[in-house]
């Protein structure tokens, strides 16, 4: 079962709730009856069986173990394989005590709720924020027919057991979806980013996830901030994509930002309930025309280049100058990370063609800083690079 309810009403986007509307949600965490079908399995860590009337039901585990702090819904194998993981002994990344230091701060952002702004001048490559989440699940998850999105259930049986600090800011976070959905999915499903509880990206284990402030920031199709989940530190991380003037307002992106405007905007509508009125989508006419026709561009390659299917050219000059028109098209969309991707899986399609090594290790090289610049140096595409980088030099070298 998807961890996403059916779509209904058109909402505002990401924001936050009053504090009636706080008191109120955390009131409804309050499970009795029949409703609570849980039942305890350990205690250190705390592992809480979800449905006990249910065989293989998924298992809730709070860490770290005697605080609580955050809740995994996994099954229970992958729970206690998680639960040993040394990084809940090392402290979680916190905000400057210091608030005059902190490089961004939540404010009200006009029409959109609230949003997060620059404090100061940001410089490309800066990592803005780091934190870990509070929530977490994988993305499809069994549940019993009678725990749906309308009655909260599962969801609520999962929240209440985290500390009151991370309840609380959980539930203060923005509902958009329709009142027919619980308040508990329906924060929880408004506010998810994709995470990682792999080394590796496996799309076999997909995961999402809340955070306190990461999960403040707005969407926009032209983002200047890129979200990343950093498996070491078990934390998502916004990287700065260009320079970001002070009291600019921080933004990510929630859908394929390489769609024409009609299907990203109806991603958006379909999944988060807002029309989006970036500076991207406002474009008309012609520009719209252009934009929309260098993202269709950029995905019909960049899925050519995925899937090592991009046709050989008769020189390998034919294949270079594609790729770098495809450079210009994401740079002129200010699609950062798409550049990092058209470089890296670009570098490999060159050496197919027949291109020089030295512009493949050029290509490695500028692929890298990008991917440093919008992940981070411990990021798994910024090791892969480290690793193709150094082959291809030993390769170089001995000719």
């Amino acid at each position: 079962m998807s961890d996403h309810p059916v779509p209904g009403s058109v909402c505002d986007t990401r924001g936050s709730t009053s504090v009636t509307e706080l008191e109120s949600a955390l009131q409804t965490l309050s499970v009795t009856g029949d409703d609570d079908t849980t039942r305890i399995l350990s205690e250190h860590p705390r592992i809480v069986l979800a449905d006990s009337r249910l065989k293989g039901s998924p298992c809730f585990l709070y860490l770290p173990p005697g605080k609580n702090e955050f809740v995994l819904v996994d099954y229970l194998k992958s729970l206690r394989t998680v639960a040993s993981w040394p990084v809940w002994n090392q402290p979680a990344p916190s905000p400057p005590s210091d608030p005059e230091s902190c490089s961004y701060r939540i404010d009200m952002a006009f029409d959109k709720g609230l949003g997060m702004y620059a404090t100061r001048a940001l410089k490309a490559g800066e990592l803005i924020v780091e934190e870990r989440p509070v929530y977490a699940m994988r993305r499809q998850i069994i549940r019993g027919e009678d725990q749906t999105h309308e009655n909260g259930i599962f969801h609520r049986n999962a929240v209440r057991g985290l500390c009151p600090k991370s309840r609380a800011a959980l539930m203060s976070l923005k509902n958009s979806y329709p009142p027919d959905v619980h308040v508990v999915p329906g924060t929880l499903c408004t506010n998810y980013l994709q995470l990682d509880i792999t080394p590796e990206p496996d799309v076999m284990n997909e995961f999402v996830g809340c955070f306190p402030v990461l999960s403040r920031a707005n969407h926009a199709c032209s983002p200047n901030a890129n979200y990343y989940f950093s498996f070491p530190s078990f934390t998502g991380q916004f990287w700065a994509m260009r320079d970001i003037a002070k009291d600019e307002e921080i933004t990510i992106g929630y859908c394929r930002l390489i769609a024409p405007r009609r299907q990203r905007q109806a991603d958006l509508r379909d999944r988060f309930f807002f029309t989006c009125t970036c500076s991207t989508c406002l474009l008309s006419g012609e520009q719209l025309a252009q934009s929309d026709e260098r993202r269709t561009k950029l995905e019909k390659l960049l899925t050519t280049l995925e899937t090592n299917s991009m046709p050989k050219f008769s020189s390998p000059t034919g294949a270079l100058q594609l790729l770098e028109k495809a450079l210009g098209w994401a740079q002129q969309e200010k699609l950062a990370v798409h550049q990092a991707q058209i470089l890296f899986y670009g570098s490999n399609a060159l050496t197919v063609q027949g291109t020089s090594p030295d512009v493949v290790l050029d290509w490695m090289k500028r692929a890298r800083e990008l991917f440093k610049d919008t992940e981070g140096e411990r990021s798994y595409n910024v090791r892969r690079l480290d690793d193709s980088i150094q082959f291809a030099e030993r390769m170089l070298y001995r000719r």
